[in-house]
This record gives structure tokens, sequence and C-alpha cells, in this order.
């Protein structure tokens, strides 16, 4: 059945006799939106993305989609408007919410492209949280199953990594959780950075106890601390956190799968549970308690209390680059791997605690005295039989007949004559008095050398695996210095050359490996990709046919290979390769694809649909088969940036010799851009066509795609317009290519100020940054990057002149206030300084500190004003302010204890001092 288009305002899909439904439908929330996307491309972490930087101070109602799904035990609430979140888990028999259940949208900027809302569940993919699409429109399509379930799935196409990730949301018939499955393909071909994790918040109280099995804690640096016992508090008790800052923990050391919140005063708790080979990370993060995390409550809801985050992940910890010195490194994501995984968030009531979790039941167990116990089990779905209790040696101490019904507490207290050991049902264990703690090593070997060559190839690879490729680059040519050998050095500098374009150095690199080793993986695999770019075609299938006799790059290689042949007409090659692609990769999204071009049967997008119901693939192929049409193909694309999906489909067909596809689906395309028009004219070969494509829309149009090199390399070539020069200096600058970007740019040919700032950030010349101003003289971040660089350069009275009327008509825009400051403290003007900072409204940003430092650098350089003019009780005045931690500004105020005071204690006792000790 072919996906759903967009859906009406309301649909229920319910049969008659069952309680599973399906809505969707338009609800009202309270919302505080987000504006203003930065048009200049930073070809940075989150290229090509852009950031938003506005976020509105007071709310007002609108409308969004949602989507409930409903059972006899749960009423699950989606947003797919807002990156897919799960809003919503409500336990009908216990009338409670399991997840934070913010009353309001208050967008503020905590992602990586800014807007962030805290509560229910979000999903995290690419290279970093808070994901690119956490606050953004996604695909999603709702669906009653054959099974009496009822499912939403979500889905997008992850730009930073170049990959596609869809989670179903399964709300099932008869048991008490919600399934998500996850369902990710690496499209690209190359090894791309792996990061994962799903962010679920609960509601934070004094009785919240956090449920994590564990012996120890990882931080995001690696390092670990003894669990939950340390520093003299228990760090599972929500109430014994009264101390520090934030505190951010990945509590390991345990082979339970399950972690979760339980409210000791209600005997109310939420899990998630997950087999360990698909979520071994676990992690939680609580605000400061001081006001350093309390500021967060009023910025992030309207009335409800602080929250905790519970989350799952994929790795052991959410690393940072420190994290490599330490077992806790990174790995990538496999060329056209797919990933899959299941887990589950439930509720549980009534057992007074949980001490094992299955998908049976969660199962507490209390030992009053030897030999005695009490016994309670919360079912998650209907059990009936012999319910029987044993020793550790097998044998049965205690069995009852019994039914037990979903959601219904079951509590015993028995009085056993031995020590129990395992309880089960059916035969089936549902509990065991093991431990499950694991002797995983957590502290690097004493022996591992980081600075040796294989210590250098190893942070190599983990900083590409992050997505820090100018850094990794970096690492591996210090190991190649000391070994110009390595070959992992080698293979890891030949997949960065090959991201960069330079297929001839990657090609030699490859080359240099296999005279060392003629079966190295990655160096048969990369060489063989860098060999089909040279148009070296029967050294890119050698290369590719010896890596397909590995493991590792089996199928990865085999998809490679049927492509090529696919290109080079041999169909019957290229769909050997491709079957053969799916022996170890049944889920290759990629080769189903190809496929599907060998022998276009119906079932293949069957498969691909059963896969990811999500996928755009079956869809555009009804679309060019005539079956379906461009609107038709346009609603079934939900998320933000629809056109990115075609492009992404056009250069797939081109790249397999498919141009007619190619040029029909961008044409099917309902949104026309200069990148777009660019790709259509080349693939027509129709220079004519680019003297009309320049002026197509081209805000916000970023390529980062490499096949995108070409079409704009020739419509520079055929027509030299500006347009087409911007966007190959950005392709080229994210490609690592700076000069070739700056020298693409000369000229003054463009009246777009976008282009001139761009130009400033690569040459920091003050001219561009005077031209995007003058061509858009209302863009606060033109001028505020003109002030900034004349300060910078110390021309402060003339960075004064461009600021400060500037900033008596945009008083409310609080980065030109900022900017304003930091002028006028370059200027010594603290007096102006301060009554400009008293009038700023500051919305923070998580971790920012900046604006605090500022207002008390300003306080403190106007008391030591008034000390050298003997104004004393005035300096006074001043060092007391200086102290203060003024809310307006977005920074919290730290426990005392915290805060380093001395400068302020110096200067009052200087004051003191001149005052005669008074």
């Amino acid at each position: 059945m072919r996906r759903l288009a967009l859906l009406p305002v309301f649909l229920l899909l319910c049969a008659a006799l069952s309680a599973q439904s399906v809505t969707v439908k338009d609800t009202v929330m309270r919302t505080y939106g987000y504006s203003d996307p930065d048009p200049v491309p930073r070809t940075g972490r989150i290229y090509p993305y852009h950031r938003y930087q506005s976020f509105a101070l007071e709310g007002e109602d609108r409308l969004w989609k949602m989507v409930v799904l409903e059972n006899d035990f749960l009423r699950v609430k989606i947003f797919p408007q807002i990156g897919g979140k799960i809003w919503s888990v409500y336990d009908k028999k216990a009338s409670r919410e399991l997840f934070y259940d913010n009353p309001v949208v208050k967008f503020r900027d905590i992602s990586l492209r800014g807007p962030w809302t805290s509560g229910g569940i979000e999903f995290n993919y690419g290279i970093i949280g808070h994901a690119p699409s956490c606050s953004s429109p996604v695909d999603f399509k709702v669906e009653k199953k054959a099974d009496g379930s009822v499912s939403c799935y979500i889905g997008v196409q992850e730009l930073l990594t170049r990959t596609r990730w869809m989670v179903e949301i399964n709300l099932p018939k008869d048991a008490v959780w919600v399934r998500t499955r996850t369902f990710w393909h690496n499209y690209s071909g190359l090894q791309q950075p792996y990061y994962h994790w799903a962010n679920s918040a609960v509601t934070a109280s004094e009785d919240l106890n956090l449920v994590y099995p564990a012996t120890y804690s990882i931080g995001h640096d690696g390092r670990t601390t003894p669990y939950p016992f340390d520093q003299g508090h228990d760090f599972s008790k929500y109430s014994d956190q009264k101390f520090g800052r934030d505190k951010s923990l990945h509590p390991g050391g345990s082979q339970k799968g399950y972690f979760g919140a339980y409210w000791e005063g209600d005997d109310f708790g939420m899990l998630h549970y997950a087999r360990r080979d698909e979520k071994p990370g676990r992690k939680y993060f609580t605000w400061a308690p001081s006001e350093e995390g309390s500021i967060w409550i009023d910025l992030l809801t309207d009335g409800n209390p602080q929250y905790v985050e519970l989350q799952s992940g994929r790795l052991f910890n959410q690393n940072m680059v420190q994290s490599n010195d330490t077992p806790f490194k990174q790995f990538l994501f496999t060329p056209y791997g797919t990933d899959e995984w299941n887990e589950y968030w439930l509720p549980f009531s009534g057992i007074g605690g949980v001490d094992e979790v299955t998908l049976k039941a969660v199962v507490n167990i209390e030992r009053t005295d030897e030999g005695s116990m009490h016994l309670g089990i919360y079912p998650l779905r209907r059990l009936a039989g012999v319910l029987e209790v044993r020793d550790a040696e097998g044998k049965g101490i205690y069995s009852e007949n019994v039914t037990f019904e979903p959601g219904e507490p079951f509590n015993r207290t028995l009085s056993l004559g031995t020590v129990p050991a395992s309880v089960y049902v059916r035969g089936d264990r549902i509990w065991s008095s093991d431990t499950r703690q694991t002797e995983r090593p957590h502290q690097i070997d004493k022996d591992f050398d980081k600075t040796s060559v294989e210590g250098l190839v190893i942070h190599a690879r983990c900083l590409q695996g992050m997505g820090f490729y100018d850094l990794a680059e970096e690492y591996a040519d210090s190991a190649l210095a000391g070994n110009p050998s390595a070959t992992g050095a080698l293979v890891t500098k030949a997949a960065l050359r090959y991201r960069a374009m330079d297929w001839e150095g990657c090609y030699s690199l490859c080359n240099k490996v296999l005279s060392i080793d003629a079966y190295d993986p990655g160096a048969n695999y990369t060489g063989g990709l860098a060999a089909w770019k040279l148009g070296k075609v029967y050294d890119a299938l050698d290369r590719l046919e010896i890596a397909a006799l590995t493991t590792e790059l089996r199928s990865a290689a085999q998809t490679a290979l049927a492509k090529i042949h696919f290109a080079l007409g041999d169909r019957e090659a290229a769909t050997e390769y491709a079957a053969k692609s799916l022996v170890g990769n049944a889920w290759n999204m990629t080769a189903l694809q190809l496929l599907y071009q060998c022998c276009p049967d119906r079932e293949i997008l069957d498969r691909i649909r059963s896969l990811d119901p999500l996928s755009h693939f079956p869809d555009a192929e009804l679309c060019l088969a005539g079956e379906l049409s461009p609107g038709q193909l346009d609603e079934g694309i939900t998320e933000e940036m629809k056109w990115q999906n075609y492009l992404h489909l056009a250069s797939w067909y081109h790249e397999i010799g498919l141009d007619d596809k190619a040029i029909r689906i961008l044409d099917a395309c309902m949104e026309d851009n200069v990148l777009l028009s660019v790709w259509k004219a080349w693939l027509r070969k129709d220079p004519v066509a680019l003297e009309e494509a320049r002026h197509r829309q081209l805000d916000l149009v970023f390529p980062f795609r490499s096949e995108s090199f070409e079409p704009l390399r020739w419509a520079v070539e055929e027509n030299g317009g500006w347009q087409f020069r911007y966007l190959l200096a950005m392709l080229s600058d994210y490609l690592g290519d700076d000069s070739s970007a700056i020298g693409l740019l000369l000229g003054d040919d463009s009246g777009f100020a976008p282009y001139y700032s761009y130009r400033f950030t690569l040459t920091h010349d003050l001219e561009d940054a005077r031209k995007a101003a003058a061509l858009d003289p209302d863009e606060w971040r033109y001028v505020c990057d003109l002030a900034g660089e004349l300060r910078n350069r110390g021309e402060y009275p003339e960075a004064e002149a461009v600021i400060a009327p500037f900033y008596a008509s945009h008083k409310d825009n609080v980065h030109v206030a900022d900017a304003y400051v930091r002028v006028l403290m370059a200027l010594k003007k603290y007096r102006k300084a301060d009554k400009v900072m008293a009038s700023m409204q500051v919305l923070p940003f998580e971790g920012q500190s900046a604006t605090h430092s500022m207002y008390r650098t300003i306080k403190l350089e106007q008391a030591k004003e008034c000390l050298g003019r003997k104004q004393y009780g005035k300096a006074l005045e001043y060092v007391a302010q200086a102290r203060l931690w003024p809310v307006h500004l977005g920074v919290g105020k730290p426990y005392d204890y915290l805060i380093d005071t001395s400068e302020e204690d110096a200067l009052e006792a200087e004051i003191r001092a001149a005052m005669g000790g008074k």
C-alpha cells in the first residue's frame, strides 16, 4: 500500500471492537517560537544546516499537528512538527504521566541549530545532540497494524552524515509499554560519524530515585567515578544532589538492560528496557539545584517544576574528544551499513520499587529477614500459569497458580525456609538474585602511549568518527611523521582525502598500503572508490573485488561493485553483486534500490517500505512511472528541507548512469533554487538554462554533496555567474579547500549581502564586512560583524560609530546589545556599558556565562574609577553589585562556594583601607 500522503486535520483509524486507536489532529499549544535564520553559510560542524538565533519572550497560541496512539493502558502523544518528539505517555490505570509533559512549547537556544524544547522523548542522530532535526518538521505516517497494534513512523534525512533514520513508535494491543524501533541506513558509501541518543525527561522531585544498576559512572571525558556513592553523596537520589554544578553521568558496570525513575512517595515509576547489544549506553542529566540550574525552569516551561533527563545510547557515553584518551572512544558507521534496534518505555507502580525488568514484568524483591521476602510483580502483559520461587540450587521453595493482568500489581509476603534465588512464571525466569555486575575495564591501560604511532592512529580514527575531519588528518599526519608506513594512518588519511575529493592523493595513499598488505580492507575499498573517480575502471573493480573478500567491508564493496557494473551497463553482474551484498546486510537499502533498477519488481518496493515506511524511493519510482503525480509525491514529504530529498535521489540516479531519471525527479520537485536549477541544466547539458538559474532562490541554499562539485564547476565555466561561484566556494570550503573558495569569490559583481559576509568569514577583509552591512543595513549580523572586526583591530571609535546608532534602533536585539557592550568596554566607557546591560533581557544558551563575566568586569572597573576619585561609598556599592547574579542576564548563580570572589574581596579591602579601615 502506498505511503500515506499529508494527513487531514483529523483522521481516526479505529477498529469498532478494539481499544486500539491512532488519531492525527491539530492541537493548540502555548508556544514561544523561534525565528531569524542565519543567512550566512558557516562551514563548521552544523553545515549545511543554518541556525536560528531569535527566540520569543512572549508566548502565543499556535496549532500543532499531534498524533495520538492509545490502548487500554497508555495514551501516547507525538509531535511530528517538533522533531517527531514523543511529547507525553500517560498511564491510564495509574492516572500518571510517565514523562515530563510540558504544558507549553517553549523553544530556547540549546540544540545544535538553536531551538529546543524540554520534555517527552526526543531522538538524536548524526554527530552530536541535540540534533538538527529536534525542533523541525519530520516525515511521518500512521498505521493500524495486522497484529492489532498502532504505530506512528517518524524520520528524516540526516545531512551531516548523509544517512537516513526512521523510528517506529509502536503501541501494542495487549502490553503496557511503548516500543520504539530505529532503522538507520548509511546511504553515503563512506564511513560516517556515529552518534545516537534517545533523550527523555521526567519530573524532578525530592522523592525521585534514579534507577540505574551500576558500579561506576563514566563522564563525557571518559573518566570514571564510583556509583552510586561518591563524594559522600548517593547519586541515585535526586534529593542528595544539592551541591556542585549540573550532573551528567553515564552509569555502567552492570549487564542489566534497564534504567529509569521511581517516585517513592507515589510508588510509581518509569523504565527503559532494551537488549544491551542494542542499547548499552545510559545517562542521566540533572540541572544544578542552585540558581545556576533553577534559572532554566521558567526559561523552558510555564508552571511546571524542574526536570531530569534520562537517556539511552548506542555507545557507553556521549564522548568529548578527551574521552579518546580513555577506553571510551568512537567508532564509525560502516558504508551502506544499516542498524536496527528496539527499546521499550514502560510504567510500573504499586510494588515498592524495582529489582529486575523483563518484557513480562517488573519485579521488586524486599527481603524482610532470613528466608522471608516481599514479592511485588507489575505485569507488562497477561501471564497465566505457575508462579514458582526457587533456591540457589534451582529447587522450588514456593509455587502457586496465578493469572496476571497487564498493569495490575501483584504482591505477596512469603515466609520461606531458605534464601530465594530466582522467580519464574510459566517456566520463564522473571527475577534472579544475580547482581550481573561486569568487570569490563574502564581505565586506560598504563602501557598505552597515546603519543605513539598507534595511539595517534587510533585518535585520528576517533576524530573522524566524531566529525572533526581537519583535526583527524593532523593526527594521521603526526602518526605518519613517526612511521611513514603506518598502514592505519595511511588508510585514515586516504579516507579523509577522498572526502576532500582529492582522488589522486587518496589513490596514491591506498596504493602505498597495498604495497605493504595486498588484502587491507580499507585500502582496497577506498582505493577502489578513488580509482572509479579517476576513470581507472579495472583498478576500481580489482580493489573492490578484493575488499569483498573481507568480512569487514564485504557488503559495502559488493554494493559499490553493483553500482559500477550497473553504470557500465552490465545489469546481470549488478544484480548478482547487489544480491550478494544483502547476504551479510539484509537491510541494505542502497542494494535494494539497485536491485529494483535491475529488475523493477513491485515486491522490491514493498520490501523497502516494510523496512522503512518513510523511504521516499518507492513513491519516487511510482512518480517516475506516472502512477503518482508530483503533487502526491510532494505531499508525502513533510520534513523541513523537502528539496534535499529530491537532490539526494537525483545524485544517486546520476551516479549509476540514470540521468533521465535524475532529470525527471528534479523536474518533479515543487520547490526550486539555484542549486537544483544548476543540476537540471548540467544534466541536460543546457548552458542557456544557466542564465535563468541565476535568478532562482539562493537564500539558505548550502551545497555539501561532493556530487554537486561537477555541476557547479560546469556552471562557473559556462556562465561565470557569481551565484555559481558562491555555491562552489561554499562546497570547496566545506570539503577542506578554503583557498579555492577564496579564489572563487574574487570580484564584486554581487549585490547579495551574504556573499560578502561569507567572504569576510574566510578573509576577514574589513571591506567585505562593510559591503555586507551596506547592502543590508537592517541585518544585525552584518553590523555586529563589522563592529566586532573593528574592535578586534583596535579601532574602537569607529566600532562605536558603527554599532551605537544601530543599537539605538534595535535595543531589543540582545546580539546587538552584546556587541555594543563589548565595544564600550574596549573604550573603557563602563557607565554607558552598565546602562546598556541593565536593559538587556538575555535568554541563555547551555553553558554560556559571558554576559555575567562582562557585567562583573563593568561593575569592578567602575568601582576602581570611584576609588581613584575617592568616592569610596560608591565604589563599595559597585563591588557589592559585582557580587550579584542578575537573572535578566541569563546566567544563574552557582553555590557560593563555587564562586571565586577574590577580586571583589581584594578590591573591597583596598577601598576600606583607603577609607581608613572603616
